[in-house]
């Protein structure tokens, strides 16, 4: 489990946390509230996203697919929650942040 912690869930956690910090800067969220909360949907979503694909071992593109389409409306929520944004805005930045993070790390995957 700690090779798979230092190997590979980390190293995920930092670039999806870098990329989506980055995208919610470039989408207008400056404050330290609104990065918090971006970072704090991470610390949520990403671990879960990782447990559920662990266990199972679920690999297919379609149950990816379907697993970011959760994270993508638990993240939603959470900005809603968090930042009482208005829905559409939490969902199309939570689509942003997820959307960007998801190619990104495919492709940065080997």
């Amino acid at each position: 489990m700690s090779d798979y912690l230092l190997r590979h869930y980390l190293p995920a956690f930092a670039i999806t946390l870098s990329i989506e910090l980055g995208v919610a800067l470039f989408l207008g969220l400056w404050s330290t509230r609104q990065l918090a909360a971006v970072a704090l949907a991470n610390v949520t979503t990403h671990p879960a996203l990782h447990v559920v694909l662990w266990v199972s071992g679920w690999s297919q593109p379609a149950a990816l697919l379907a697993l970011e389409g959760a994270v993508f409306l638990a993240e939603g929520v959470l900005l809603v929650l968090l930042l009482k944004l208005p829905a559409r805005r939490a969902l199309l930045i939570s689509a942003a942040l997820n959307a960007t993070s998801a190619l990104l790390g495919l492709w940065l995957t080997p």
